[in-house]
């Protein structure tokens, strides 16, 4: 089987790779683009709603009114229904405002993921070339033991040198060999830790084309600045501030009065009435008179929650806390970002 012809991979091509073959920047994408939709289904929330309905009706036995039946078999209404918001208790644009904060806080969370991905493939890439250079630094010194050895060979037969010194350098040979075979281990697992960060076969053999190894800073990458206040996991914690303060005037909202105006016109039809009249002469006469009409209708309400036995000045006091641990969380960062992964992950 012909041997396949290895990858010559730079760094930036590892990035690039990386980043477009990663499942979590993929996900992180259709998150951040789910938040915009968020944004866009708040808005929706403004405005008036238009809706139908239509009904059938079959009513046995006919309903008695006062000596006349009155008959609904396939009887129909049909009717629209418009519906405005006109006050929420604040509810409304609170949640437009937790939307648009939502949708902030996954493009940033996207970042986030994408620098992650970044410094992985860096960190391998770099890995890789540096495992490559220990094992010819390995090779040059196994070839130096044994011109070393061939000499010291020489000097035993010639009675110049003893063989205690052979068998020094045959121990040293043999402690290169195996730490060249370590290395080799190590460079397979290298190979293929790289090859699955870059969305690779793991047998695909991989030549590196930067050697000089020059890490630059992942900020520099998204073009982000170096502060503190420029990390994605700063700015995260910011949004969650926000998004708390929404929260209390959610809830605050639930606890207020809300205004709401609705239009409806409606049509039924179908419907009869059966009796008899008098035909003037002792006699009486059948008729039936069919119904079918329509009607439009305003209303205006108001709805006040008058006790609720303190139930929403503890859930506001509740959120106002969450508020009080987001600002907590805050000022941990510059803490956590000098703290191990686990501490960021965790953020």
């Amino acid at each position: 089987m012909q041997a396949q012809s290895p990858m010559r991979l730079s760094h930036q091509q590892c990035i690039e790779m990386a980043v477009a073959s990663s499942e979590d920047v993929a996900i992180a994408r259709n998150e951040a683009t789910q938040g915009s939709l968020d944004v866009g289904v708040a808005k929706t929330n403004r405005l008036p709603r238009l809706s139908g309905s239509a009904m059938g009706f079959y009513m046995a036995p006919n309903m008695d009114m006062s000596g006349m039946d009155f008959v609904m078999h396939g009887a129909w209404s049909a009717g629209l229904s418009l519906t405005q918001p006109v006050w929420a208790g604040g509810k409304i644009t609170a949640g437009i405002k937790l939307a648009e904060i939502g949708r902030d806080a996954k493009q940033l969370q996207s970042t986030a993921t994408r620098l992650d991905v970044v410094c992985d493939a860096d960190n391998a890439y770099w890995t890789y070339i540096a495992v490559l250079e220990k094992q010819q630094m390995l090779l040059s010194l196994l070839q130096y033991v044994e011109e070393a050895y061939q000499q010291v060979e020489a000097s035993v037969s010639a009675e110049m040198s003893t063989r205690a010194d052979m068998l020094r350098l045959e121990a040293k040979r043999s402690d290169v060999k195996y730490q060249i075979e370590k290395v080799e281990s190590g460079i397979d697992m290298c190979r293929m830790g790289l090859c699955r960060i870059i969305g690779v076969d793991y047998d695909t053999p991989i030549e590196p084309v930067d050697t000089a190894m020059t890490i630059a800073s992942p900020m520099e990458f998204f073009s982000l600045g170096g502060g503190v206040e420029d990390r994605p996991e700063y700015q995260l914690l910011n949004k969650q501030i926000q998004a708390a303060k929404q929260q209390v005037k959610l809830t605050r909202g639930d606890f207020l009065p809300t205004v709401g105006l609705s239009a409806m016109y409606n049509w039924y039809g179908n419907m009869k009435l059966k009796g008899t009249a008098s035909d003037g002469m002792g006699g009486y006469i059948p008729y039936t008179q069919k119904i079918n009409d329509n009607f439009g209708l305003a209303v205006l309400s108001v709805n006040i929650p008058l006790v609720n036995w303190g139930e929403g000045c503890k859930k506001v006091k509740q959120k106002k806390i969450a508020v009080q641990n987001a600002q907590l969380e805050l000022e941990k960062i510059p803490n956590c970002l000098t703290c191990s992964c686990a501490t960021r992950a965790r953020i």
